[in-house]
């Protein structure tokens, strides 16, 4: 899976991800259609290959393939968003530039996913830069990091699972 600044590859529609094989050739069955889009600031900033062969993606984008989900899709082995992962409205933030922006994920042993970025909140509850959510992309309410890191300005870079359990956070805070 490949993502990044592009519109085609190799002369075929694939707005900002597409799926290659190892000799570079273009992986025809994986179609995302229309993608993150092109209109307004749209990045992807991480790409989360998980073992059943679906991709969870995060980023800066309204929607993907004309589905509303703020930031963070799940696609399927075809390149489709899974519709059993609900992102409701996914992430919220009105107080930085990259509104919003997914920029790290990390897969937890029991299924769930940590993400982080510059985000307060996610699908309407207050997570300062940090969320949980659950293998179908609900926030887990279990969750809390207290007031999180609630400078305006602030985001989390990068997050890693410590062998204890622990979550270590990098960023600008």
């Amino acid at each position: 899976i490949i993502a990044g600044s592009f519109t085609a590859y190799n002369g075929v529609e694939r707005n900002q991800v597409a799926r290659i094989f190892s000799d570079g050739t273009l992986d025809d069955l994986f179609n995302p259609g229309s993608g993150i889009g092109t209109t307004g600031p749209v990045t992807i900033s991480v790409l989360l290959p998980r073992p059943d062969g679906k991709v969870l993606i995060g980023g800066c984008f309204p929607q993907f393939d004309g589905v509303v989900n703020n930031g963070i899709v799940l696609l399927d082995t075809n390149g489709d968003p899974d519709p059993s992962f609900s992102t409701g409205s996914g992430l919220d933030d009105n107080t930085t530039p990259i509104d919003g922006q997914v920029w790290d994920m990390v897969p937890q042993p029991d299924g769930k996913i940590l993400i982080a970025g510059a985000f307060t909140g996610y699908n309407g509850s207050a997570m300062n830069r940090i969320a949980r959510l659950n293998a179908d992309g609900t926030l887990d309410g279990s969750f809390s990091i207290g007031t999180g890191f609630d400078d305006w300005s602030a985001y989390v870079w990068d997050i890693a699972l410590a062998p204890d359990g622990r979550i270590l956070a990098g960023g600008h805070f």
